[in-house]
């Protein structure tokens, strides 16, 4: 459940930044590069979540008779990691867009603080 709820709030941040940095092609293509790049790490890995036993009643089993299952040990460190770091890029992002913007430095900083915030 986590990875699919993780997975969609990112996509809405991405879709939220779609709407308000409509300027930049390269910011727009950067994007849906990390909607894709989202997507590619969900699937998999709910499939890892779901089939990770045989037979797949085993998953949901609390002394599963039988069968075997995955250590999800390394699966879950990979997914960890992937995590982090699009998180990182997704908090980043905006800070690209915000430098280039006719401001001073210090409503800049504001901005760049205000996208900051959204990151915790």
């Amino acid at each position: 459940m986590y990875i699919i709820t993780s997975g969609l709030v990112k996509l809405s941040i991405l879709a939220l930044y779609l709407n308000i940095f409509t300027v930049s092609k390269r910011f727009t293509l950067f994007c849906w590069l990390n909607i894709g790049l989202t997507i590619g790490i969900v699937i998999p890995f709910v499939t890892v979540a779901i089939f990770q036993c045989r037979p797949i009643s085993n998953t949901f089993d609390i002394a599963p008779k039988g069968g075997y299952c995955l250590n999800l040990n390394a699966a879950t460190w990979s997914h960890s990691a992937l995590n982090v770091f699009t998180d990182v890029v997704i908090v980043v992002m905006p800070m690209m867009e915000v430098m280039a913007l006719q401001m001073s430095w210090r409503k800049k900083l504001g901005v760049c603080f205000v996208f900051l915030l959204g990151g915790l």
